[in-house]
């Protein structure tokens, strides 16, 4: 009986351990700060494999399906992609990213009045009775981006 204890406790030893080793655990911080970076992209390159960080820019990664000569890709809006080897991957690394801002065109927007169109109801026949029931606004189609 003895024996059996110790078989199932070594067991579940080595189930833990290698539980352990079956996910890929960081941060995402910005470079040069300690200021988190929420909801950054964690995948897999060439596989449909990946997480998104949570509101602590912390990401568990499982390593079903991950080779030790898979790259992580690491993305964020407004920061440069990082890449690393999953084989070079340390357990809760700390990944800071480079800012990389988007510079966007001026843009303006123009639009003209809205024109009016009644709606309402005929009646057929000799004379044409038309009736409005309600008016609809109806808002110009050409806008202009410039």
């Amino acid at each position: 009986m003895k024996k059996i204890k110790l078989i199932i406790v070594t067991l579940l030893g080595f189930s833990t351990l290698a539980n352990s080793q079956n996910s890929y655990n960081g941060t995402v911080y910005e470079e040069n700060s300690t200021t988190i970076i929420p909801y950054a992209i964690v995948k897999v390159q060439d596989k449909n494999i990946g997480v998104v960080s949570n509101e602590a820019g912390k990401f568990s990664l499982s390593n079903q399906g991950i080779d030790l000569n898979d790259t992580l890709i690491i993305t964020c809006l407004g920061y440069k992609p990082r890449t690393f080897s999953v084989r070079d991957w340390k357990n809760d690394f700390s990944i800071y990213m480079e800012s990389d801002p988007i510079h966007l065109s001026e843009a303006t927007i123009t639009a003209q009045r809205a024109k009016e169109i009644k709606i309402g109801i005929t009646n057929g026949g000799t004379k044409t009775l038309f009736i409005p029931l309600f008016t609809k606004k109806e808002y110009a189609k050409d806008v202009s981006i410039r």
